[in-house]
């Protein structure tokens, strides 16, 4: 049986980029990028660093222009220290610098809270959801995609189209 991800439920995606914390598959036929969170814990600040740093790599060989990326942190081990929270806020802006729409699939509504508490700090534009159909729906969706805000606009922004936050 093929477990690989797909795009739409139909395509197999290709692996762009895995190591033991991240993985990245694009549809080499469409704007689908998906990134997957493993549950392997970073063991240092320095692995965090790492790990994102060949994953943008990865996108930026992929392309940007006209992606989506499906961001799956359902088995993310739980984390919001400040000095993770830090190196995050500095690797997200980068890793979604010049998508079209990014969509967070988490496991619970604490972790969709987490993840919408850091995007109005980070100021990336993101609909979060328990829901994987809805997410796809989104991210593959004709509409005209959110503009991201900057953490300067805060309390002034509107969420994003579709987003329940």
């Amino acid at each position: 049986m093929d477990n690989s991800p797909r795009s739409s439920g139909t395509r197999p995606l290709e692996e762009l980029y895995r190591d033991e914390y991240v993985s990245l598959h694009g549809d080499p036929h469409g704007p689908l990028l998906r990134y997957t969170r493993s549950s392997v814990p970073f063991p240092s600040l320095v692995d965090v660093e790492r790990s994102f740093e060949s994953l943008i790599e990865a996108v930026d060989r992929w392309g940007r222009r006209g992606r989506v990326v499906f961001a799956d942190a359902r088995a993310a081990p739980g984390r919001n220290d400040p000095a993770f929270e830090a190196v995050m806020r500095r690797l997200w802006p980068r890793m979604y610098r010049g998508i079209e729409r990014v969509g967070v699939l988490v496991q619970s509504t604490i972790g969709k809270m987490h993840v919408e508490r850091l995007a109005q700090e980070d100021g990336v534009a993101r609909k979060v959801s328990l829901d994987e159909q809805e997410l796809l729906d989104y991210l593959l969706s004709t509409d005209p995609p959110p503009a991201s805000r900057t953490p300067a606009s805060r309390g002034r922004a509107t969420p994003a189209r579709g987003n329940k936050s």
